[in-house]
Parts: C-alpha cells; sequence; structure tokens
C-alpha cells in the first residue's frame, strides 16, 4: 500500500461550490486486490510472488496459483462466485484482522468502491483473468486521459499530500508521524508540517495522549475550503 501511495496521484476538478477530488484508484479496491492476492494465492508454487506493476493506464495485481476449484474467473459471474479459499488459516487471520470478510465478496467490494468515484463509468470496471497456474486483477486508471488532472503544481502536491494522510488516518487511526513519513515518501518535517495545518484548520484533532491516543478526522468539508 505504501508503494501504490508514492506512486499514484489524486486529481482534482473545480466545481461552483466546491473541489472534488479524483483518485487515480479507489484505495479500498487496492487494498482488497492485494489482501485477496496474499490469502489465496498458492504457496506451493516455489519462487513466486504476488506483484503489484503500476502502468498508466492501470494496475495490475498477479498472484501464483488459478481458481481453487479450476475454473476461469473470466469465463463465471463475478458476483455469483462461491467462496472456496485454498489458505483457510490465512483468511481466518485476514478476517480477525478486519482486512476480509468471511463471506467472500471481494469482488463486489471492488467493484462497488469503482462505482462510488465521481468520475466512474462503465468502462472503467475492474477485470479479472486466471489460469491453472496464475491470477490477475486489472485496476483502470480513472483519470486516464482525462482533462481533470492538473499539472504538479505546489497548490496539487499539497492537496495531493493532504488527501493521503487523511485516507493513511482513516485506515489506521493511530498511525504515528514516523510511519507516515515512510508510507508517503516525504520527511518527517513535511509530515509535522501538514499535520499542524490540518490541525489548525479543525479537519484532525488528537483524541488521549501522543501515546496511546489517536488521531480524529473531525471533517472534510472544511479541507476544501481552507486549502484552497
Amino acid at each position: 500500500m505504501a508503494f501504490f501511495r508514492r506512486n499514484t496521484r489524486i486529481g482534482w476538478k473545480k466545481l461552483p461550490d466546491k473541489r472534488v477530488s479524483l483518485p487515480e484508484y479507489p484505495e479500498r479496491a487496492i487494498l482488497e486486490v492485494l489482501v485477496n492476492a496474499i490469502v489465496h494465492r498458492d504457496y506451493m508454487v516455489a519462487g513466486s510472488e504476488v506483484h503489484l506493476d503500476i502502468y498508466d493506464n492501470r494496475i495490475e495485481v498477479v498472484s501464483p496459483g488459478g481458481m481453487y476449484d479450476g475454473t476461469r474467473i473470466q469465463e463465471l459471474d463475478l458476483l455469483e462466485v462461491p467462496s472456496k479459499r485454498r489458505n483457510p488459516l490465512l483468511a481466518d487471520i485476514f478476517s480477525r484482522l478486519d482486512l476480509m470478510e468471511r463471506k467472500g465478496s471481494g469482488f463486489e467490494k471492488v467493484l462497488s468502491a469503482y462505482q462510488k468515484q465521481v468520475n466512474f463509468t462503465d468502462e472503467f470496471k475492474p477485470t479479472y483473468s486466471s489460469s491453472t497456474t496464475w491470477f490477475k486483477a486489472v485496476l483502470p486508471n480513472l483519470n486516464y486521459q482525462l482533462p481533470v488532472i492538473v499539472e504538479n503544481t505546489v497548490e496539487n502536491t499539497v492537496e495531493n499530500t493532504v488527501e493521503k494522510i487523511l485516507s493513511a488516518i482513516a485506515n489506521n487511526p493511530k498511525v504515528s508521524q514516523k510511519q507516515l513519513s515512510e508510507l508517503l515518501g516525504l520527511s518527517r518535517r513535511g509530515i509535522e508540517w501538514n499535520m499542524k495545518k490540518l490541525r489548525d484548520n479543525g479537519i484532525i484533532k488528537r483524541v488521549g495522549p501522543d501515546r496511546g491516543g489517536f488521531w480524529q478526522i473531525v471533517t472534510l468539508h472544511k479541507k476544501q475550503e481552507n486549502i484552497e
């Protein structure tokens, strides 16, 4: 996820009364695909690993091993695929970590995450394919060749950093500034500066002590008003 965040951007489009953030990929979809790849891959294939490859127009996640029952995912209705787990112990661990559900609704979650984006159309639906030896998920870049991406100005860099900090806090309210620095590839001083701005603008607040406390996102609306 850190690699994904460092190598993707968040665009935006100005509307008459607000600014709309336009991420290239829904982060929830990426997380879901990665979790499924790690949990359901075939660990008996020696010398193999899960790959996340980022291209201009898509992300591909490829994992060793096809469908557990030998079928090909491209020939099935994604919303009707039964839950069959090659690695039930891993599935149970990830379920206890709240990173996946026991009922196996991963395909539906990925599609839903895409459909919630304001610039989604049917041409951006994620696709899947498999063989007897590999499984591939292809996630389209929602902003590819669209006129909504601004150039890498200072303003856009700040906006992108703020979005990624808020996303990291939403995923882990106990995330430390050191962890944010590693996740986003920014200096500790840069993280501290952005966090102070977010606190001063009333967008986030600290609940509890520095050690043992957590961050809370107060409002997303103020972000659009104050960081323009």
